[in-house]
C-alpha cells in the first residue's frame, strides 16, 4: 500500500519543517514539498494529499480546496488562520487547525516592547541624540509615568492575558473588552471587563489582540477613533485589516493618536509609499512579533503532531472550523 502524502507548502519560513516532518511522521506518510503554485495549478498539485501543513503566505482558497478529494486536514502553522477558506473546508468535511500557543510570550512581549518604546518617547529621544543634540527634550514632550494609566486590551485570550498579566507590574490599570471569555476569568487576572465603547473612552493605550474575522475586520474605524481620548496609543500585533489603516494615519496626523506601535499591515509586505510609513509617530516591526528560536520550533513540532493525530485517527487539538461541518 503506498503511504498518505504530506504536503509541504510555501514553508520556507519555517526551515526545520521539512526534516521534522520526516522524523516524525516518515513511517506513516510520504513527505513532499511545493514553494510555487498557487490557486486551481495549487489545488490539483494537492488533490492526492491526505494531509497539507502551510504558512500565513499561501492562500488556500475555495478554488484550491475544491480540488483536494483526499485531504483530511489543512494545518497552518500560525496562529492566525484568515488566509484559509474555513467554510470552504467544512463543506469537505476537512479539518482546519492552527498553531495556538506558540508565540504567546513572544507576541505578549513585543506589545509590552512597543509600549514602552512609545510611552517612554524612546523613538524621539533616540532621534534627538543621533542628530547630536542632547538638551532638547521638547520634541519628545509631554512624557508620562505609566503607574496609573490605563491599558486597554481587546481579545482577552492567550496574548491579550500575557499582555494583561504583563501590564499589572508597571502599574497600569488594565481593562479587557471580550464578549468570549468565560466569566469569572477577568476577575482571577485582575483585570476589569467592559463594553466596547467604555474601553475607547478610558483607555490611554489600547492593544489589540483578536483574530481577524467578519466580525472584526475593521472593527476599528474613523467613528472609534473618535471615541478615544486626545493623545491616545494604538498597538496592534494582530491582524493588521482589523484597524482601518486610512483612519489610523488620519488619527496619527490630527494628533488625536499621539503614537502607533504596527507589527501588522491591512497590505502585506506594505508598499513603499504606505502612508502609515510616512507618519512620523509610529513604530513599525515586519509582522515578527512572533519570532524567537523558540516559537520557530514550538510552531513546527504542533503542525506535525496535529498531522500525526490524524493519521492515528485521533481528534486534532486545535480545530477552528469544526463548527462549519454541520452548516455546510
Amino acid at each position: 500500500m503506498e503511504k498518505p502524502i504530506l504536503y509541504l507548502v510555501r514553508t520556507v519560513n519555517v526551515p526545520d519543517l521539512d526534516r521534522l516532518s520526516k522524523e516524525e511522521l516518515g513511517d506513516l506518510v510520504t513527505v513532499r514539498t511545493e514553494q510555487e503554485k498557487t490557486g486551481k495549478d495549487l489545488g490539483k498539485m494537492l488533490s492526492d494529499a491526505t494531509a497539507v501543513i502551510v504558512d500565513s503566505n499561501t492562500n488556500v482558497t475555495a478554488d484550491v480546496i475544491d480540488e483536494m478529494n483526499n485531504c483530511k486536514i489543512i494545518v497552518t502553522a500560525t496562529v492566525g488562520f484568515d488566509h484559509i477558506d474555513l467554510h470552504a473546508a467544512g463543506r469537505k468535511g476537512i479539518y482546519v487547525s492552527n498553531s495556538p500557543g506558540y508565540c504567546t510570550e513572544e507576541v505578549a512581549d513585543h506589545t509590552i516592547g512597543f509600549l514602552l518604546t512609545l510611552a517612554r518617547k524612546i523613538f524621539v529621544l533616540n532621534s534627538i541624540t543621533r542628530s547630536g543634540k542632547w538638551d532638547d527634550w521638547k520634541a519628545a514632550e509631554p512624557v508620562y509615568r505609566l503607574r496609573g494609566r490605563t491599558l486597554g486590551i481587546i481579545g482577552l485570550g492567550r496574548i491579550g492575558t500575557a499582555v494583561a498579566l504583563r501590564a499589572k507590574v508597571f502599574g497600569l490599570d488594565v481593562i479587557a473588552f471580550d464578549p468570549y471569555i468565560p466569566l469569572g476569568l477577568d476577575t482571577a487576572l485582575g483585570v476589569r471587563c467592559v463594553n466596547f465603547d467604555l474601553l475607547l473612552r478610558d483607555s490611554d493605550v489600547i492593544s489589540i489582540h483578536v483574530p481577524l474575522t467578519d466580525e472584526t475586520r475593521h472593527m476599528i474605524g474613523s467613528k472609534e477613533f473618535e471615541r478615544m481620548k486626545n493623545g491616545v496609543f494604538i498597538i496592534n500585533t494582530s491582524r493588521g485589516a482589523v484597524m482601518d489603516q486610512d483612519a489610523l494615519v488620519n488619527g496619527l496626523r490630527s494628533g488625536k493618536v499621539a503614537g502607533a506601535g504596527i507589527d501588522v499591515f491591512e497590505g502585506k509586505p506594505p508598499a513603499a509609499d504606505d502612508p502609515l510609513l510616512k507618519v512620523g509617530n509610529v513604530i513599525t516591526t515586519p509582522h515578527t512579533g512572533f519570532l524567537s528560536v523558540e516559537s520557530q520550533r514550538d510552531r513546527q513540532s504542533t503542525a506535525v503532531d496535529e498531522v500525526k493525530r490524524i493519521l492515528k485517527n485521533e481528534r486534532p487539538r486545535s480545530v477552528v472550523n469544526l463548527n462549519l461541518f454541520t452548516k455546510s
